[in-house]
């Protein structure tokens, strides 16, 4: 944490260009190979079968608080060899954090995708704020992931006939696609979806063909590479209006211990950017 406070000071804020300095204090890692064996030492919250999430640290102790239970599919070598799509990672949390507290009135009524929702956390929390007029669809290019998501999304109270999920490989044409064929999308969100280089160029395109000009998509990545992270917004530049969130008042997140995995509240950084 201390590194990063320094980065932050050195990059004083940015300029909104897309130079290395202005990138830096979006960076809580030097290198992917740290930011890799943190995730790994921290390893438990993705690698447990369930997690009771709560978005404000203030609700925490409250009985009252929502809480929303997910499951998460696999554990250990099980978790690891079906790669990435099983887990609830802090940007999906970060985002969910930001569009319960900052965007409510643009969710409600509106028709919500989600793009690579892996157990779909961050598209339950959609589904409470678009209201009885609203609908939604969580897709992932991973069957199983689906299959997770749309579980989750039944437990977490999400109505059947509003909310769904659905498979979408990023390339695929929509119109193959019952669930996304001739649908247009008020609002589109993805977490940490852009974690390598190769998903770059299908993330923008596919973002292309769901966007129309009225749709606002809300994109949040944990900031692994400097490089990475100016390649993509370049990319989006060329088709989309850009705007920097300022996350700063959420880089926590909250969480409770499964039963027998521990007493009390647990509290974990997020290094999403």
């Amino acid at each position: 944490r201390e590194r990063r406070r320094e980065r932050m000071a050195e990059a004083g804020g940015g300029s909104g260009s897309d130079s290395d300095d202005d990138l830096s204090h979006l960076l809580r890692f030097d290198t992917e190979e740290e930011f890799f064996a943190a995730a790994s030492a921290n390893a438990a919250c993705y690698f447990r079968s369930e997690r009771h999430i709560v978005l404000d640290e203030e609700a925490l102790a409250s009985p009252d608080a929502t809480v929303f239970t997910f499951r998460q599919r696999g554990e250990g070598k099980e978790h690891l060899a079906d790669n990435t799509g099983g887990a609830i990672y802090d940007a999906a949390i970060l985002l969910g954090r930001h569009l319960a507290r900052s965007e409510a009135a643009v969710l409600k009524g509106a028709r919500v995708l989600e793009l690579g929702s892996g157990p779909a956390f961050t598209a339950a929390v959609c589904a409470r704020l678009i209201g009885e007029e609203g609908s939604l669809l969580a897709t992932d290019g991973e069957p199983t992931s689906v299959e997770l998501a749309r579980e989750n999304l039944l437990v977490s109270g999400a109505h059947p006939d509003r909310v769904g999920a659905a498979r979408y490989w990023w390339g695929t044409p929509i119109e193959e696609i019952p669930e996304l064929k001739g649908k247009e999308w008020d609002v589109v969100i993805a977490a940490d979806v852009a974690y390598t280089d190769e998903v770059l160029g299908p993330l923008v395109e596919a973002l292309r063909v769901v966007c129309s000009s009225k749709t606002t998509a809300f994109l949040c990545n944990g900031s692994r590479s400097w490089k990475r992270e100016r390649s993509l917004r370049n990319a989006l530049r060329e088709h989309f209006t850009l705007s920097e969130i300022d996350t700063t008042d959420l880089t926590y997140v909250t969480e409770r211990e499964a039963p027998g995995q521990g007493a009390g509240a647990a509290s974990a950084e997020a290094g999403a950017g």
